[in-house]
C-alpha cells in the first residue's frame, strides 16, 4: 500500500509517465518513469527546488526506478527527473511529494550535537527492542527514515538488524529467549525486508542475540544448544549456517570446546551465553563473544577455535589485568586485525559500562588497552551494546539497553548523542554512509 503523486503524461518527445509513490513504512520515495526510447536517467532532489542531491540510472532502458531514501518524515521533498538519450537529447520534469509520518508507536528521538564540524553524516541500521520490535534506519541527523515491525507476541524480542551485502534489504531477527531452552512453541526467525517492502522469512531454530551474513548470502547465527547435565537443562551455544539454497548445518558447539561447571554462577539463559558474531572476511573466521565466560573466540567454518582472547586458557592475555572486559556484548577486530574493539558491559557491582579498544601485540600475545569511551556521567547496561569504527575514523557506540548512540572521536571527544527515549533499547546496529539506489 502506497500513497503518492502521479505526475502523468508529458508533452515531450522523450518522457512519457512519471510517478513518485511514497511508502507508508518509511520516508522512501520511489521515482518511476518511462521513456519513448532507451535513455539514461538522473533524479535531482532536496528539501527545496534548488535540490542539492542526485541519483542516477546509467543503464539505457525505457523503464526506470530510483529510490530516494533518507529524507525526514512528514516533509515536502522536491525532485526533477531528467532523461537523456544515447544521442544526447534530454528532457526534465519536476515534481514534489510529502514523505510519510512515523507511526505513533515509535519513540521520539533526541539529538544533541557537540562537535558539528566532525560529525560523520550517515545512517544507523539496526533494531529497536520491544518498542516495538522493529528493524529501523535512523539518520545521524536525528530522525527515523525506515521502519518494519515484527511480532508483538509476549516474550518475543529482536536484538539485531543490519543492511544486506547488496545494500537492497535489511535483516532482523525475532526470537523468544526462553522458548528453545524450555521447549516453548515460538520458533526463532530471521526476516529479510527489501528497502521497498518485500519480506522473506527464514526459520532459525533456537537462534538468539546475533547473526551475520557472509558475502555469498550464507546466514550464520548463534543458537542455543540445550543439553541435560545431572538432571538440569543447560543451554550451551552453537553456530548454525544457512546456505543460500536453504540447507543448514551446525558449524561449532561450545560443548566440544569448554567444560561445563555445574557449580559456576548461572547468569541467566545459557551457560556460555554467546551474544555476538562477526564474520571476519579478510581472516576467514567468525569472531564470537561469550558473555558468561568474559572471553572472545575465533571460530573457522570447520568448527575449530583458532584463538581465544582473555580467560584462563586464553591465547591472548591482558598486559594489565585491571583493564579487562567483563560480561561484554560484542567484539570486533579492527584496523586490519591490529586492534580488538569491545563493548564492555561490566560487572553489575561496578555499574559502569564502556567501549574499549585493545592493541594486539603479536610478539607477546598481549592485549594493551589504548582507547575507551566511558562518558561522564557513567552509563550502565547489562543488555546489548556495540562499538564500531566509522569510515572517517570516529567511533559509533550503541548503548543497548540504555537506548543511546554516541559518536566519539579517536581522542575521546563526544561528537553527538542520539537518545531513543525512555524505555527503548537499541539492538545491535551498524553505520551506513549512503542509502538509496537504482533498480
Amino acid at each position: 500500500m502506497v500513497a503518492g503523486i502521479l505526475l502523468g503524461a508529458c508533452a515531450t518527445p522523450i518522457l512519457e509517465q512519471v510517478a513518485a509513490p511514497v511508502a507508508e513504512s518509511s520516508t522512501a520515495i520511489t521515482v518511476q518513469w518511462t521513456t519513448t526510447e532507451p535513455t539514461r536517467g538522473r533524479v535531482d532532489f532536496g528539501l527545496d527546488d534548488a535540490y542539492g542531491e542526485f541519483l542516477t540510472d546509467d543503464t539505457l532502458r525505457t523503464d526506470h526506478r530510483v529510490q530516494i531514501l533518507g529524507m525526514p518524515p512528514r516533509t515536502e521533498v522536491f525532485f526533477a527527473v531528467t532523461a537523456t538519450t544515447e544521442g544526447g537529447a534530454s528532457e526534465t520534469l519536476p515534481g514534489a511529494v510529502v514523505t510519510a509520518a512515523v507511526p505513533a508507536a515509535y519513540p521520539d528521538l533526541d539529538l544533541e550535537v557537540f562537535l558539528p564540524d566532525v560529525v560523520e553524516d550517515g545512517w544507523i541500521v539496526g533494531s529497536l527492542v520491544k518498542t516495538p520490535n522493529s528493524a529501523v534506519i535512523l539518520s545521524t541527523g536525528g530522525y527515523l527514515v525506515w521502519w518494519h515491525s515484527g511480532y508483538e507476541t509476549e516474550g518475543v524480542t529482536t536484538t539485531a538488524g543490519f543492511l544486506s551485502h547488496d545494500g537492497q534489504s535489511i535483516y532482523y531477527d525475532l526470537f523468544d529467549p526462553d522458548s528453545c531452552v524450555t521447549n516453548g512453541t515460538f520458533e526463532a526467525e530471521i526476516h529479510k525486508v527489501s528497502l521497498t517492502g518485500e519480506t522473506e522469512v527464514f526459520p532459525a531454530p533456537c537462534h538468539h542475540h546475533d547473526f551475520t551474513e557472509l558475502p555469498d548470502g550464507t546466514l550464520a547465527w548463534i543458537a542455543y544448544d540445550p543439553q541435560t547435565v545431572e538432571g538440569r537443562r543447560v543451554a550451551g551455544d552453537k553456530i548454525v549456517e544457512r546456505a543460500p539454497d536453504g540447507t543448514t548445518r551446525d558449524v561449532w558447539s561450545a560443548w566440544d570446546w569448554f567444560t561445563y561447571d555445574p557449580d559456576a554462577e548461572d547468569l541467566g539463559n545459557g551457560w556460555t551465553h554467546a551474544n555476538s558474531i562477526f564474520w571476519e572476511e579478510d581472516q576467514g573466521f567468525y569472531l564470537v563473544s561469550l558473555y558468561n565466560l568474559s572471553i572472545v573466540i575465533q571460530v573457522d567454518r570447520d568448527g575449530q577455535v583458532l584463538d581465544q582472547y582473555a580467560g584462563d586458557d586464553g591465547d591472548w592475555v591482558y598486559a594489565d589485568p585491571s583493564q579487562q572486559f567483563r560480561f561484554q556484548h560484542s567484539a570486533d577486530l579492527v584496523d586490519g586485525g591490529e586492534h580488538l574493539l569491545v563493548f564492555d558491559n561490566g560487572d553489575s557491582a561496578e555499574m559502569d559500562s564502556r567501549a574499549v579498544r585493545y592493541d594486539l601485540d603479536a610478539a607477546t600475545h598481549t592485549m594493551v588497552q589504548d582507547w575507551e569511551w566511558n562518558p561522564d556521567p557513567h552509563l550502565f547496561t547489562t543488555a546489548l551494546g556495540r562499538a564500531e569504527v566509522l569510515p572517517g575514523g570516529n567511533l559509533l557506540v550503541g548503548w543497548g539497553g540504555a537506548g543511546r548512540y554516541d559518536e566519539v572521536t579517536p581522542e575521546g571527544e563526544l561528537v553527538l548523542s542520539l537518545s531513543l527515549g525512555m524505555g527503548t533499547a537499541a539492538g545491535f546496529a551498524g553505520f551506513v554512509p549512503e542509502l538509496g539506489g537504482t533498480w
